[in-house]
């Protein structure tokens, strides 16, 4: 994308996304100011990561992060784009950088069959309830997936699900 970018991760279990992302963001920086002859910040704001659960969630977000560039408009085709994960899911084609989904062979029999799917997937668009529950977890790290696990998965890493309040706290009246 022109002023962000996704990505799809799972952390080995030594490794945090925090410390990817910051190895990451640090040597782009870097590499940026050298090539432009600038400094400051390139990229603004917090990443943001939701846990997702590794089911067909995985597969919607997985689905949205491949799909934004023919969303946004950027392209047509989304083979077009060069900076996506579609040329391996979409086309065959392997990236050092890009594993396969642990539920990427339930979408067919054979790679051929599956990438067929994928591509057809991909360029029919997400419905609105599918963007807005991806977004909702996005701009509030709330867990992605059924509910059942969401819960699940919020109380074990200590998130909060009820949706907070806008603005600062009520003030309690005492007697």
């Amino acid at each position: 994308m022109d002023n962000h970018f996704h990505l799809v991760l799972e952390p080995a279990a030594e490794q945090t996304i925090s410390r990817i992302l910051q190895s990451l963001t640090v040597a782009h920086t870097w590499h940026y100011h050298k090539m432009s002859a600038t400094s400051g910040h390139v990229w603004q704001g917090r990443f943001k990561s939701p846990v997702v659960a590794a089911d067909e969630h995985l597969l919607t977000v997985m689905r949205y992060v491949e799909s934004n560039p023919l969303r946004a408009g950027m392209v047509s085709d989304l083979a077009c784009y060069p900076w996506s994960s579609y040329v391996v899911h979409g086309l065959g084609r392997h990236l050092p950088l890009v594993d396969e989904a642990s539920l990427w062979s339930s979408l067919g029999k054979t790679e051929e069959t599956r990438q067929r799917y994928w591509r057809s997937w991909l360029h029919t668009p997400l419905t609105e309830k599918e963007l807005a529950a991806v977004r909702r977890s996005v701009t509030s790290g709330r867990p992605y997936g059924p509910a059942m696990w969401v819960e699940q998965t919020a109380v074990r890493l200590g998130l909060e699900l009820a949706p907070r309040r806008r603005g600062r706290p009520h003030k309690t009246a005492e007697k």
